[in-house]
Formats: structure tokens, sequence, C-alpha cells
């Protein structure tokens, strides 16, 4: 089985966005005058101010290549610790304009060591540098530098998910889990983050922790690979019973995300074993005409199972007037489930409703093999119908059986 595992990845815009908001705006006010006024220690030389006047009107116009280059030969000249905070934020907005990642991360790695920098902007330059570390794929550094900022700060679910990217790009499966729990924080997955999950569980033969992950994913983001990942674990490890499986098939087929040949054949088999040909007829119909499945020698499986269902399904064409006539006055719940079965084949979803609610009666039920079955077909036929509510109610009888359990919770809730 083909492990499903893909990370996302950090969007520039985002990590300039960030950096926009710790970074200080390049405004007449970033460069001190030379004042006889001011103390010595905030004065600014004739030779700096030569570089940084001139970089501070470049980066107003937004020519940010000529900003960083003039900011950072400033920063050559300065000689106080004031002049070198001033020079090295000019380097920091004049970097992050022209989006250069490893000359903010340099300015802000030697702003970091002034004494004049607050020790909370400090702990800010933590994030941003994480953020900068992971685009500029030093993966080390990135978990370094966001796990200081969470230790000094207390972090927050974005924080962690960074962690958890950056472990995940490192095929680190305990610690992107581990940290991807922190920062869910009671949020649903999104669909990558399921895929990692359920990726890492599989790698681990962990069955009970990828199952419900699995089924998520599948649930809410319904694709073919998904679903045939979701199909092996309950055929070979979950050992589901046949009735359970044609409905796991059902919703498979009404999502069309039913995607091999054994996919198919399988619910065609199960569809005609209840009674139910023109469902199986259009099972194989769509696989047919998809070119899923071909029916090659006349003599082989698929061949026969083809011609046998569609003869079956002629015949019942011809019986289902009497057969719905026979339900109806008869007291067997039983006969008007495989009725409402056949009409759900059909497409006659109404009439599919009326046949299985009918057979549940208080006066019929008893006669019903499965009713755990009966009762997530009509849940079916109303989800058809567009009756969200009758088919959820549906859905949580069956679910109730233990037997049916997987396959209700897949369709229970289903938009």
């Amino acid at each position: 089985m083909r492990t499903l595992v893909r990370v996302s990845g950090i969007f520039v815009g985002r990590l300039l966005a960030v950096m926009a908001c710790t970074a200080l705006l390049a405004t007449g006010a970033l460069l001190p005058r030379v004042a006889v006024a001011q103390k010595k220690e905030q004065e600014v030389s004739a030779k700096l101010f030569e570089k940084l006047g001139p970089a501070q009107e470049a980066l107003k116009k937004r020519d940010y290549a000529t900003a960083l280059a003039l900011s950072k030969e400033a920063l050559q000249v300065a000689k106080s610790g004031h002049e070198r905070e001033l020079s090295l934020r000019m380097v920091y907005n004049a970097a992050s304009g022209a989006q250069n990642f490893q000359e903010v991360a340099n300015a802000i790695e030697q702003l970091s060591q002034l004494e004049s920098v607050s020790a909370a902007e400090k702990l800010g330059f933590k994030r941003t540098l994480g953020q900068i570390y992971e685009q500029l794929r030093q993966y080390d550094r990135a978990i370094s530098d966001t796990k200081d900022y969470i230790r000094g700060s207390g972090g927050s679910p974005k924080d962690w998910e960074l962690v958890y990217r950056v472990y995940a790009v490192q095929n680190n499966c305990p610690e992107s889990l581990a940290a991807l729990d922190k920062a869910l924080a009671g949020k649903a997955a999104d669909e990558n983050q399921l895929k990692w999950q359920q990726g890492c569980y599989y790698k681990s033969k962990d069955t009970v922790k990828r199952l419900p992950v699995l089924e998520e994913l599948v649930r809410r983001f319904p694709k073919k690979d998904y679903f045939a990942s979701l199909l092996t674990v309950y055929e070979l490890e979950q050992k589901l019973d046949e009735r359970t499986l044609l409905n796991v098939l059902r919703w498979g087929f009404e999502r069309d995300v039913l995607s091999r040949d054994v996919d198919y054949i399988e619910y065609a088999e199960f569809a005609l074993n209840v009674g139910s040909s023109f469902e199986a007829q259009r099972a194989l119909d769509r696989g047919t005409a998809k070119g899923v499945l071909k029916k090659g020698d006349p003599s082989s499986k698929l061949a026969r199972l083809l011609d046998s269902t569609k003869r079956i399904a002629a015949e019942d064409k011809v019986k289902v007037v009497q057969l719905d006539k026979e339900a109806r006055a008869g007291k067997n719940g039983e006969s008007d489930v495989v009725l409402g079965a056949q009409y759900y084949g059909l497409g006659e979803y109404a009439k599919a409703a009326e046949a299985l609610q009918r057979g549940l009666q208080a006066d019929r039920v008893a006669k019903i093999k499965r009713v755990d079955d009966a009762n997530l077909l009509l849940g079916i036929v109303q989800w058809k119908l567009k009756k969200r509510a009758d088919a959820d109610k549906a859905f949580g009888l069956a679910k109730a059986d233990p037997r049916m359990a997987k396959a209700a919770g897949l369709w229970l809730g289903a938009a």
C-alpha cells in the first residue's frame, strides 16, 4: 500500500507579513539628525548618515536592492552600538522588502546581540527566525528558534504548526505528531495533516490510531486513493462482514471513488447476494464505461459475472411489479427490504424509502434478516432524496449495531 504523505509549505507572503509586523517602518523618524543636545552615545556620525540617508530614501521608493547595499555599507562604518542598531534595522527593512531572507536572518542575529534591543523584541526575533529558517530549509535552526520562542512566550498553535511542518519535512513522525497535536488544539486537521498522520501510523503499523484518521480523511476528502486504502484496512485487518462492506462500497460508488476492478466486482457480487440485481448491473456498467472492467475472455470470471448479472436484472425487471404487490399484501419485512434495494438500484428512491419504511414497521420487522442493513439502506435513499435529518436518524439506528458501525459512521452526517 502506498503511504500518503505530503506536507504543506510556508508561503513567502505569509513570512513577509510576519516580517512587516516586527520590522520598524523606514520613515524619517528612523534616523535621528545629529544635534548638539543629543547625548554622545546617541549621536550619528556624518559618515554614517551619508550612507543611511540615501538608503532611507531608496527604501521609501521601494528600491530595495539599493537600500540594502547602502545599509550594509553603513554597517561597515558604524562605530557605536547605537549606530550599529540603526544600520542593522535598515538592513532588516531593506532585506525584507527584497525578500532576501538570509540577509534578514543575519540582521536579526546581529540585532539580538545588542544590549540596546529589548528582551521582548529579542524574543519576538526568535519567532521570525524560525519562519525564515524554515523558508531557507535550515530546519534544525527553524525548530530551535521556534522552540526558544515557545518556551519564552508560551507559544501558539501557529508556532506548533511550524514545528510540526519542519519535523515532517525531516520525516520525524514522533516529534511531528506531538507538535501537530498542540497545533490543532481542538481544531479539525486539514487534508495534508490527516494524510501525514495516517502515513506515520501506517509506517509504525499502528492500525488502532491509523484507522480513525483514515476514516476522517475519506469522509471529509473523498478521493480514490484514500478510499482504496480504507477498503484494504477494512478487508484485511477489520474483517468486516459482507453486508457492512456492501454499504461501504455503496458510499464509495455514490461519490465515484471506486478505482479498482476488484471494487466494482465485489460491489456487484455483494449486491446480487442481497437480491439487488439492478444495483449490481449499475455498478458493472459504470466500471465498464470507465474502462476499469474489461470483459476479455468469455470464460473469465468477470465475463461470467457480467453475463449473469445482465440476465438476472432482465428477469427481475419483469418481476418487480409483482414483487411490489406481494410485498404490500404480505407481512414479511424481508420482502419489503429486497424490494427497497431493487428500487434503489433503479434510482426510484421515493419507492425505495416507502418499501423500507414499511418493512421496518413493528408488524413486519421480525422477518428482516439484518435490521441494521435495512436501516442503513433507508438512510441512503433518504440521503438521495435530500432528507438529511431522516437519513441521519436511520444511519444512527444502523450504527447502534456493532456489525454496521463502520459503514454507518461513514454515512452519518454525509454531505
